[in-house]
């Protein structure tokens, strides 16, 4: 084997550590670190370890190249970035993000470090999700359902659609992943009863349990971490694609050499963007993150009467009981307040606005003709998020007030964790995070635009090199029964590696499109299975696409000065326009000249937008209990 490090991976270290300088306790200053093995010429495994920016970009640290890929050497190539950690007095040990592989997990048991598992490996798509798609075993749930003996594949495809809303819990209360998964389990244990006992139980504690570790996602770490190892998985693709170009001049057995491999890992550190101005350790501003404030101080210098749901339906609470609601008028601007400001999703308020207006019309249903013959907004037909704005916007004061009266007990009551008695579809409206897909965040776009690579045809692997990845597969993993199905050692399918184009390449962002046109090819009735629209059809709800959650919490601590959020954008980028609107309306931080118009005085804004918004506050008589 060889081994070797990084130049700079001490300085890597640092800047990583001071993402997380201003988190306090055990998150302080914390560095997570993820290990990625993958195939080279020779039957050679090349192990790389690297820590990522904000940006979610990958930068080496330390490297092995090995015969195997087993824990031996995972725990070496390991080991040094631990201690480079543990000796930067800045810095402190966080997670091992891992694939699923037993081998590395137990790894980074043997270095005291938490294995914190890639949810894009657990929930890797089955084939036919795209054309040339292949069914890979490495940590797939899919694969392990629908193995030898398991459940038919459209099935075991219900239960990862629904799994992959794990990467839409947020990581502030430990209760929401807790929920979510006895949701999963009272929705699919029948069906995954049908399993063998034993394999029941191996689906219970490798990836539906309370420890979100095992299955990964967004309910795991610090906002902005990764939750997927794909940007390590890149980097490995490029060295591989370095490695190619150098021994393009010189014969097959020689390109095997194990010095051309280190060459392209040398090439690649030559080649890497300068560390000091190109590695994101705070979090970046975007021209588009004020423009909430911009839309704000139109209306006010409007003077219209009309305030944006977020701002007109927002509700301030105590930061520790959500039952002690805030007079919103004392604490906005104020920058020693300290609160929690609960934003409306829009589909919670219109979905409000539709129980209010359907109550109306039953309570109309016995008046006079001319009494019900006054009400100006007259509909046919279901109540649609255009309907439902119309509605609102029809609204006099003492209606809106009366909206603002519901929606503050809606707040009260919306506790972390399931309801007894609550449904995995309400439970996801009500407590998961996800940005509408239309007039969305500039991150939200970015996101979506970066789902999946390409896929492109290939011939189909012989069956000497499925039992040599079999074989691999087993060294890695452990026994049949224990991370794979029986079916992965006959090499009834293949094991994946993410780094060749032909392979589906999963980001952080999910697609319930690709399950639903997979289900469909495999002869199931989409349209009308109730079980994959439920969500779209509970509890009368009136949705925006793509939106999860009723309530966006934001809390704004005035004794430390910080503001955090727990909406997707600040679940993955460490960074959203809500924590920019209160770090200026209650701190006066003002944007800098990338973010600013000329003509734009900031201060002034800032004066008119909480001028307007206190102006605006619907007072409601509401007794905290």
């Amino acid at each position: 084997f060889v081994l070797f490090v990084a130049k700079d991976a001490a300085k890597k270290i640092s800047l990583t550590a001071k993402i997380y300088a201003d988190e306090e306790g055990e998150n302080r200053s914390a560095v997570q670190y993820s290990c990625d093995f993958t195939h080279l010429p020779g039957d050679l495994q090349l192990g790389i370890v690297c820590v990522e920016d904000l940006d979610h970009k990958a930068w080496p640290t330390s490297y092995i190249i090995s015969p195997t890929e087993n824990s031996t050497w995972a725990e070496m190539v390991m080991r040094i970035t631990v201690d480079l950690i543990n000796l930067d007095q800045d810095a402190s040990r966080d997670k091992a993000l891992v694939d699923g592989a037993q081998a590395l997990s137990n790894a980074a048991r043997a270095l005291e470090c938490l294995s914190r598992n890639c949810l894009t490996h657990a929930c890797r798509l089955p084939n036919g999700t795209k054309k040339n798609g292949k069914r890979g075993t490495k940590g797939s749930l899919c694969a392990y359902l629908s193995g030898k003996g398991g459940l038919q594949l459209k099935e075991a495809v219900k239960i990862v659609a629904d799994t992959l809303k794990a990467n839409f819990v947020s990581s502030k209360y430990k209760e929401d992943f807790t929920g979510f998964i006895d949701a999963i389990w009272e929705r699919h244990g029948e069906l995954i009863g049908k399993l063998e006992e034993s394999k029941v139980e191996h689906v219970r504690r490798t990836y539906l349990n309370h420890n979100p570790l095992r299955l990964g996602g967004r309910a795991v770490g610090l906002p902005g971490q990764s939750g997927s190892n794909n940007a390590g998985e890149k980097k490995n693709h490029t060295i591989k694609e370095f490695q190619k170009t150098i021994t393009r001049f010189v014969s097959t057995d020689e390109s095997k050499n194990i010095v051309f491999a280190m060459a392209a890992c040398a090439l690649d550190l030559h080649l890497e963007d300068h560390l000091e101005t190109s590695f994101v350790f705070r979090p970046q501003r975007l021209m588009n993150d004020y423009r909430f404030l911009r839309l704000l101080d139109q209306q006010a210098r409007a003077s219209s009467g009309q305030l944006m749901m977020d701002a007109q339906y927002m509700v301030c609470t105590d930061r520790i009981d959500r039952t002690n609601v805030l007079d919103t008028r004392a604490v906005i601007g104020d920058s020693t307040a300290t609160f929690t400001a609960h934003i409306p999703t829009a589909s919670h308020v219109l979905t409000e606005v539709a129980k209010m207006h359907k109550s109306q019309m039953r309570s109309q249903s016995s008046a006079s003709f001319f009494q019900m013959s006054y009400d100006p907004i007259e509909f046919d037909g279901p109540l649609t998020v255009e309907r439902c704005m119309t509605i609102l916007h029809s609204y006099d004061l003492q209606r809106r007030k009366v909206l603002m009266g519901t929606l503050i007990a809606s707040v009260m009551a919306n506790c972390p964790g399931r309801k007894v008695g609550e449904t995995l579809e309400h439970f996801i409206h009500r407590r998961l995070q996800r940005n509408p897909i239309v007039a969305t965040t500039s991150r939200t776009v970015s996101r979506l635009k970066k789902k999946k690579g390409t896929v492109r045809t290939t011939k189909k692997p012989s069956k000497k090199e499925l039992a040599a990845r079999a074989k691999r597969d087993a060294e890695k993993y452990g026994a049949p029964g224990e991370d794979l199905p029986e079916s992965a050692f006959k090499a009834e399918f293949s094991s994946v590696d993410e780094n060749e184009d032909e392979f589906i390449q999963w980001t952080d962002e999910f697609s319930d499109g690709d399950i639903l046109d997979f289900l469909q090819g495999q002869g199931l009735d989409v349209t009308n299975d109730q079980h994959l629209h439920g969500l779209l059809e509970a509890s009368e709800r009136v949705c925006l696409t793509r939106q999860l959650g009723d309530w966006i919490e934001v809390e704004v601590d005035g004794q430390r000065k910080r503001v955090t959020c727990n909406c997707e954008d600040y679940n993955f980028h460490y960074i959203c326009f809500h924590q920019v609107t209160f770090e200026l309306l209650q701190f006066c931080r003002l944007p800098d000249d990338k973010c600013s118009r000329s003509t734009e005085n900031w201060r002034r804004i800032r004066d008119r937008v909480i001028e307007f918004v206190k102006k605006m506050y619907l007072d409601v008589a509401v007794k905290s209990t």
